[in-house]
């Protein structure tokens, strides 16, 4: 009951990311209280981390509530799961933000990585209080899919 309940509350903190997925669906803009430049520094300074292998910060970046259903396993298996075959990391493609009323308000950063082999979406979303809330990452295909995004949910809390 107990591995229900936390595979529960960490799908529904990561919903707030269900969004980010979807390349085609309309988007929102940030919240009044944020500004892309500092959501996008923000975004990147993790994504940075990310690459560097350094799961252990990423995991110290997340909210106090988000964390306690996360482990640094389940950050650095979503990572590496989705870069161990995309190949030798060459630099990010395309940056931008959207804002989401989902679950709460909220900003992510949007991060289409190249990489030698396929690109990779890295997405990061953050309170208005720049705290972050979630991470989604996949190889990048043409079109959104719903396999896709239920393979982030699972792999990230372990499911």
């Amino acid at each position: 009951m107990k591995k229900l309940c936390m595979l529960t509350a960490a799908a529904l903190a990561l919903m707030l990311l269900a969004g980010c997925s979807a390349q085609e669906e309309e988007t929102e803009p940030l919240p009044e209280s944020m500004d892309q430049e500092t959501v996008l520094a923000a975004g990147e300074e993790i994504l940075n981390q990310l690459l560097d292998g350094e799961y252990e910060t990423v995991y110290e970046e997340f909210r106090e509530d988000i964390r306690a259903n996360l482990t640094v396993e389940s950050v650095q298996e979503l990572i590496e799961s989705e870069t161990q075959e995309a190949g030798t990391y060459e630099g990010i493609e395309k940056a931008d933000t959207i804002g989401s009323t989902e679950g709460e308000e909220h900003g992510i950063a949007r991060f289409l990585c190249n990489f030698s082999e396929e690109d990779v979406a890295i997405n990061l979303a953050f309170d208005t209080d720049m705290e972050l809330i979630g991470l989604s990452a996949g190889v990048q295909t043409s079109g959104w899919s719903f396999s896709n995004l239920t393979g982030n949910l699972s792999n990230l809390f372990g499911g």
